[in-house]
C-alpha cells in the first residue's frame, strides 16, 4: 500500500505539477496569513507548566489574590560607607520618577518617616503602647488650636489638680493626669532647647529617618522595581529595561564610591533571552552559509538544493497554519520547532534530490523520479513517523510547553514529509521536464570490501566497550543560573546576592488568616535549618492583648477633642508659674518617688530657665522655634493615632506591605533559603522544610523546583516512550527482526558512544541540550531506515553491495545537522553551547555508525 501511494503521489507530481504547486502555495499563504493574524506568542515561564498541576494551581490562586511578586532588584553595594550607598539609592529613585515614559508601577527604595509613624503604635511593646495612652487627655491639647498657650494651661491645671485634689481621686487616675501634665511639661522644655526633657521623651513626637531595604549583612541596599510585562513578546521587559540601564549608566558616574547591579528573576529571563537570540542569529547565519555551501558541493549544483529549501518552506508555512488552528500560541519551547523542521525536515528532501540524481544517470525525469519518490520515499515515510513520533510522545509528559512543541514539531514533520513527496517532486518535475539524455556520474562504491570495512564492526565493538564505562558519569545538571552566558551582570549580582546574606530575593510562601497563627507558623519554620531565614507581619507589628485594647481605647478619645481656631495669649509669666507648679508638686512627691521628684524638678528648673530666655533679647527667636517644634511634634503623633486605627496591610509600609499581607487581608509568611539556591540538593531541601512547615506553601522557588522535575521526568519519559515507539515502527515497517534490528544500528550503537563521549568531557545534560535527544533519535533511525531500505532493494541487483545515493545523503544530513547545531558550541550561552556540542557529538557519532559499521554488516548479511 505505501508503494502504491508513493507511486500515485509521483505520478500526481509530473502529471499535475502545476496544480499540486497552486494547491501547495494556496495553503501555504493562508498558514502564513493565519500566523501573522491570529497566532500569538506566550512568554510567560508560568504557562510552560500544565494548569491541572496541584503545585501550579496553588500557585495561580496565591497570584490572584496576592499578585505579581517579581521584582527586578537594583542592588547597591557600599565599601564601609552606608552614607553613599543611602545617597545613591535616593539619586536612582529620583532619576526613574523623572523618567514617565518607563511607566513603572512599583517602585521601592525605603520605608518613609511617615510609614514609619503610622506604624508606630502597632510596633510598641504593651508597656510602651500603655505608657503611651496614659497621656491621652493631654495629646488633645496639641492640635485643638490653642498653641502653646493652651499647652501652658493644659499642662499648669493637670499639676494643680493633683496639688489640690492628688489624695480624692484614684491612684489610676492620678496616674493619667500626672503623665499628661508631665508630657506637656517635658514637650515645652525640650522645645526649648532641653535636652533631659528631650531625652526624657525618647523619640515620641519626633520624626524618624527613612529606612531602606537593605540586606542582612547591611553591605547591599536594594531598590526593588515592578515593571510592566508584555509577555505577548520575548522581550517581555526590553523597554523598561533599556530605559532602566540608562539611568544606572548615568546615576553610576555620580557616585564612584560605590558599585550599582541588576539582577532579579525578570531580568535574568531578559537577559537570557537577549543572549540566546543573539547567539541563534549569529550561529544561524553561519549554518546557513556552510549547510548551503556543502549542498552545492556534495549536489553538484544550486537549482536542486534551492527546490528543496524551498518545499521545506512550504512545509514549514503549513505548520505555521496547523499551530495556529490547533493551539493558537507559540511558547518560549514551542517557538523553536523550526529548528526542529531545519534540521530534520529538510532531510527527507536530500534523499529525494539524491536518489532522483542518481536514478536520472540511466532513467528519463520521468522515470527517474518515479523512482526516487519510491525508493527514497520508502524510508523517508517510517522515517518521518519515527522522527515525529519521537517529539509527539512529549504530549505525554505532563508539561505543557513540552507537549505543545511535541505537538507542533511532530505534526510539522510529517507536514514537510508531506511536501516532500508531492510538492519537491512536482518542482523537479516543472524544472526539468525538458532534460533530454543522462546525466553523468562517477561509479558507484562498493560497500564491504577490503580490510576496513572487515575490523569496522570489531572497531565499533571495542570503541562501545571502552567508552560504556563513561556514560555512568553522566547526570542531569538542574542549575540554570550556570547555563547563562560567562560575564552576564545580571548573574553576577545574583551571585553577589547569594554571597553576601543567601538567596534573599527567593521566597517560598504561606497564607494565614490572623497573627496567632502566623506566629505558629513562624515557630515551625525557624525549626528547619534549610530555612535562613523567615518573616512575616510579626517583625514589624505586635499581636492584640487586653493591655492594648485598653490603650487603643483610651487613645480614642484624642479624636473626640473640640477643636478651637483661637489660640490662647500667653506670656513668659505663665511658663514660669508651669514651672513653679511643677516644682511644688515635685516636692510633694519626694518622700514617696524620690526618683519622680528629681526628675521633675530638674524638668521645673528647665522650665524657668526657658522663661527667663523668653524675656531676653532672643525671645523672638526662642518662640517661633518653640511654636515651630511642638507642631512637629502634634503632626507626628497625629500621624501616629490615625495609623493606629487602619487596617493591618494598610498601615504596613508600601516597600514590604505586600510581602506581609494580600490586597485581601490575608497575613503572608515568607520562607527564605539557606545557601545557594540554584544549586539542585540546595533546592530540594529547602522545599522540603517549607512542606513541613505547610503543605501548601507556594512561591517560585516551588514551582522552579517542581517544573524542573516535571521536565526532567516529562524528558526521560518521553525518551523512552519515543525509543519503544520507534523500535516498534521500526519493526512493522521491515516486518522481520534482521533488518530491524540492523536499521537501529546507527541509533543504539552512536547514542552509546555519544552518552560515553560526554561522560569522558565531563559535559551533563540539562534543560538545555535534553532538546537534542528527540533529534538525534530522528537522525539515527533515518539513517538506518534509509540504508536497510537500500540494502533490500540490492536482492535484485547483481554483483557486490553498492548503497551509492543513499548513503552520500545520509552523510549530507547528518553532517548539515552537525554544522547547524555545532555552529551553536560557539555561542556565549553555556545551554545553548552545550545544546550544540550534544548535536555536533551525537550527529558525529550516529554518523560514524551510519557509513562505517552499518555497511560492513550490511554487505555481509547481504540478503538471497
Amino acid at each position: 500500500m505505501r508503494d502504491r501511494l508513493l507511486g500515485a503521489a509521483a505520478d500526481l507530481a509530473w502529471r499535475r505539477s502545476g496544480l499540486v504547486l497552486a494547491v501547495a502555495l494556496v495553503l501555504a499563504g493562508l498558514g502564513i496569513a493565519l500566523a501573522a493574524t491570529r497566532l500569538r506568542l506566550n512568554a510567560n515561564t508560568d504557562d510552560l507548566i500544565s494548569p491541572d498541576r496541584p503545585y501550579m494551581q496553588n500557585y495561580r490562586r496565591f497570584i490572584e489574590e496576592c499578585g505579581d511578586l517579581e521584582f527586578i532588584y537594583l542592588v547597591v553595594e557600599h565599601h564601609d560607607d552606608p552614607a553613599a550607598a543611602k545617597a545613591c539609592i535616593d539619586d536612582l529613585a529620583a532619576s526613574l520618577a523623572a523618567r514617565p515614559e518607563l511607566e513603572l508601577p512599583v517602585v521601592h527604595a525605603r520605608i518613609e518617616p511617615d510609614e514609619q509613624l503610622a506604624l508606630a503604635t502597632h510596633a510598641m511593646s504593651d508597656e510602651e503602647f500603655t505608657d503611651l495612652s496614659l497621656p491621652a487627655e493631654a495629646y488633645g491639647a496639641l492640635w485643638n488650636g490653642g498653641g502653646t498657650g493652651g499647652l501652658i494651661q493644659e499642662a499648669r491645671q493637670g499639676i494643680n489638680r493633683l496639688l489640690a485634689t492628688g489624695a480624692f481621686v484614684s491612684e489610676a487616675r492620678a496616674k493619667e493626669i500626672g503623665a499628661g501634665a508631665l508630657f506637656l511639661c517635658q514637650l515645652l522644655a525640650a522645645a526649648g532647647g532641653d535636652e533631659a526633657a528631650g531625652k526624657a521623651l525618647g523619640g515620641l513626637g519626633t520624626r524618624p529617618e527613612p529606612e531602606y531595604l537593605v540586606s542582612s549583612t547591611g553591605k547591599l541596599y536594594f531598590l526593588k522595581i515592578l515593571p510592566v510585562k508584555d509577555y505577548g513578546t520575548l522581550a517581555v521587559i526590553e523597554r523598561p529595561l533599556a530605559v532602566i540601564r540608562e539611568v544606572m549608566a548615568d546615576v553610576r558616574g555620580r557616585h564612584p564610591a560605590v558599585e550599582i547591579g541588576l539582577t532579579g528573576k525578570p531580568v535574568l529571563q531578559a537577559d537570557e533571552m537577549a543572549t540566546t537570540d543573539r547567539d541563534m542569529t549569529r550561529s544561524t547565519s553561519v549554518a546557513i552559509a556552510l549547510v548551503a555551501l556543502l549542498f552545492m558541493l556534495v549536489l553538484g549544483g544550486v537549482r536542486r538544493p534551492l527546490l528543496a529549501v524551498a518545499t521545506l518552506l512550504v512545509g514549514i508555512a503549513w505548520t505555521f497554519g496547523l499551530t495556529t488552528v490547533a493551539i493558537g500560541q507559540l511558547n518560549l519551547l514551542s517557538v523553536v520547532f523550526t529548528l526542529v523542521l531545519v534540521g530534520i525536515g529538510i532531510d527527507f528532501g536530500v534523499h529525494v534530490v539524491m536518489r532522483y540524481r542518481e536514478a536520472r544517470r540511466s532513467a528519463a525525469p520521468r522515470e527517474a523520479l518515479r523512482t526516487a519518490v519510491l525508493t527514497a520515499g520508502r524510508g523517508n515515510v517510517t522515517g518521518a513517523l519515527t522522527s515525529s513520533i519521537a517529539f509527539l510522545m512529549a504530549i505525554l509528559t505532563g508539561f505543557r510547553g513540552l507537549e505543545e512543541l511535541g505537538f507542533i514539531a511532530g505534526a510539522g514533520l510529517l507536514l514537510c514529509l508531506v511536501a516532500m513527496t508531492i510538492v519537491l517532486p512536482a518542482l523537479l518535475a516543472m524544472t526539468e521536464r525538458r532534460q533530454s539524455g543522462l546525466e553523468p556520474g562517477r561509479p558507484i562504491a562498493e560497500e564491504g570490501r577490503g580490510p576496513g570495512g572487515r575490523l569496522a564492526p570489531l572497531a565499533a565493538l571495542v570503541l562501545t566497550l571502552a567508552l560504556a564505562p563513561f556514560a555512568g558519569r553522566v547526570a542531569f545538571d538542574e542549575n540554570i543560573l550556570d547555563l547563562q552566558a560567562k560575564g552576564l551582570d545580571s548573574v553576577e549580582w545574583e551571585h553577589r546576592i547569594i554571597e553576601d546574606s543567601g538567596a534573599e530575593t527567593w521566597f517560598g510562601v504561606v497564607a494565614r488568616d490572623d497573627l496567632e497563627a502566623v506566629a505558629e507558623t513562624v515557630e515551625r519554620a525557624r525549626r528547619e535549618p534549610a530555612i535562613a531565614s523567615v518573616r512575616s507581619a510579626l517583625d514589624l507589628v505586635r499581636p492584640d492583648s487586653p493591655e492594648r485594647r485598653a490603650a487603643r481605647a483610651r487613645l480614642d478619645s484624642v479624636f473626640d477633642v473640640s477643636l478651637t481656631e483661637i489660640p490662647v495669649a500667653w506670656a513668659p509669666i505663665d511658663l514660669d508659674g508651669l514651672g513653679r507648679s511643677l516644682m511644688a508638686l515635685a516636692r510633694r512627691a519626694r518622700e514617696e518617688a524620690p526618683d519622680e521628684a528629681r526628675e521633675m524638678a530638674g524638668l521645673a528648673r528647665a522650665l524657668v530657665d526657658l522663661a527667663a530666655r523668653l524675656e531676653g533679647e532672643d525671645r523672638v527667636a526662642v518662640g517661633e522655634r518653640l511654636e515651630t517644634r511642638i507642631a512637629e511634634v502634634a503632626a507626628a503623633l497625629s500621624r501616629m493615632f490615625e495609623g493606629m486605627f487602619l487596617p493591618l496591610r494598610e498601615v504596613l509600609p508600601a516597600a514590604i506591605r505586600d510581602l506581609f499581607a494580600s490586597p485581601t487581608g490575608r497575613l503572608l509568611v515568607t520562607m527564605h533559603p539557606r545557601g545557594n539556591v540554584w544549586d539542585d540538593a540546595t533546592m530540594t531541601s529547602f522545599v522540603a522544610a517549607m512542606r513541613r512547615v505547610d503543605p501548601q506553601v507556594t512561591g517560585v522557588p516551588i514551582t522552579h523546583h517542581e517544573s524542573i522535575r516535571d521536565m526532567r521526568g516529562g524528558f526521560g519519559r518521553a525518551a523512552l516512550l519515543a525509543l519503544a515507539a520507534v523500535v516498534l515502527l521500526v519493526a512493522l515497517d521491515f516486518r522481520r527482526p534482521l533488518p530491524a534490528l540492523l536499521a537501529l544500528v546507527p541509533l543504539f550503537a552512536g547514542g552509546i558512544w555519544l552518552v560515553g563521549l560526554m561522560g569522558l568531557t565531563g559535559l551533563h545534560f540539562n534543560l538545555a541540550n535534553f532538546f537534542a535527544v528527540p533529534i538525534l533519535i530522528g537522525i539515527g533511525v533515518d539513517n538506518g531506515i534509509h540504508l536497510v531500505h537500500r540494502w533490500r532493494e540490492s536482492r535484485d541487483e547483481e554483483g557486490p553491495l553498492r548503497l551509492g545515493a543513499t548513503k552520500r545523503g545520509v552523510l549530507l544530513t547528518s553532517l548539515t545537522t552537525a554544522i547547524g547545531f555545532g555552529c551553536l558550541a560557539f555561542a556565549s550561552h553555556r545551554g545553548l553551547q552545550s545544546l550544540g556540542f550534544v548535536m555536533a557529538l551525537g550527529s558525529l557519532a550516529i554518523l560514524a555508525a551510519s557509513l562505517l559499521v552499518l555497511p560492513a554488516l550490511l554487505a555481509r548479511l547481504r540478503p538471497r
